[in-house]
């Protein structure tokens, strides 16, 4: 029995992605009408969503994609700038008090498979005096709203259970001199994360 790879898996469900979230759609209630600021979110994210690429490096690896909005933040791909963003993102941003910051990243993670290595963030790229890393989880299907979606695990030994509107805080610059690192093993259920930061 031939074990299909991690990015063979990845293919599988991007080729059949609109037909899974249609079935599940129906079976699991996510319903499309839903029109509050975290449904606009996730539409217009996963309309957009796209392999993020960095020269040879390509999150299909982690079965993750990306959307950047602002400066871009690692990945490479074409950002769409902060101004030129719906207004849902401007509405959701000053409710989590982080309008200020000019870089979103955007991470789908549909499948099992979607995860984020073990890592530190890049502080090099941050504004000095401004390490405040703010990522904030949405469950792709309505119907999932209640249940935990993932779990971020960091290397002290910190466990936090990922949910529909959990927001986790950390201050890179802190992480990075203690070498904290932290990670999202597997999915549990199709969530989405978007990260906010200020950049240089």
């Amino acid at each position: 029995m031939i074990k299909r790879s991690s990015t063979e898996s990845c293919d599988l469900v991007d080729t059949k992605r609109h037909k899974q979230h249609d079935k599940h759609d129906e079976e699991s209630g996510r319903d499309h009408h839903v029109n509050d600021v975290e449904s606009r979110i996730v539409d217009y994210i996963l309309a957009r969503a796209n392999w993020g690429v960095r020269n040879s490096i390509s999150s299909k690896s982690s079965c993750r994609k990306v959307l950047v909005i602002g400066k871009p933040y690692y990945w490479l791909n074409e950002s769409i700038e902060m101004d030129k963003a719906p207004e849902c993102f401007k509405e959701f941003a000053a409710k989590h008090n982080v309008d200020d910051c000019n870089s979103i990243l955007c991470n789908v993670y549909e499948s099992k498979e979607s995860r984020i290595a073990k890592h530190c963030d890049n502080t090099s790229l941050l504004e000095p005096g401004k390490g405040d890393v703010v990522s904030i989880s949405l469950a792709i299907h309505h119907s999932d709203r209640s249940k935990e979606l993932a779990k971020m695990y960091f290397s002290d030994k910190t466990t936090l259970s990922l949910k529909h509107g959990t927001v986790v805080r950390f201050d890179a610059f802190v992480d990075a001199l203690a070498n904290r690192t932290h990670c999202i093993p597997s999915t549990y259920a199709p969530r989405i994360s978007l990260t906010f930061r200020h950049l240089k």
